[in-house]
């Protein structure tokens, strides 16, 4: 879709990376090894990000969406997620 993407294999690498203040939206799974998709959130707004926040899971249910909502997050989609709506909610969070 034309963006710079980057792929992390855990929330953890990316905790570690010096692209975080760079970051302008994080695509992310909500079941991860190590630091889970709804424990970034907290570290990431507890440290003052505000960069927007899309989860995607497999396992969705009412207690997940509104943790993460509550939390900032701009949405969470269910797996498999059709590339249409995901495009159109990724355009939302880049303002395009």
């Amino acid at each position: 879709m034309g963006w710079d993407a980057r792929v992390y294999e855990s929330a953890d690498q990316f905790l570690s990376s010096i692209v975080i203040a760079d970051t302008e939206c994080i695509l992310c799974d909500v079941e991860m090894p190590g630091t889970t998709g709804l424990e970034l959130l907290i570290k990431l707004r507890e440290d003052g990000y505000s960069f927007t926040i899309i989860f995607v899971t497999a396992y969705f249910s009412d207690e997940i969406n509104r943790k993460a909502i509550a939390g900032g997050a701009l949405c969470v989609l269910e797996k498999p997620v059709d590339p249409a709506l995901l495009g159109d909610w990724l355009c939302r969070a880049l303002d395009n």
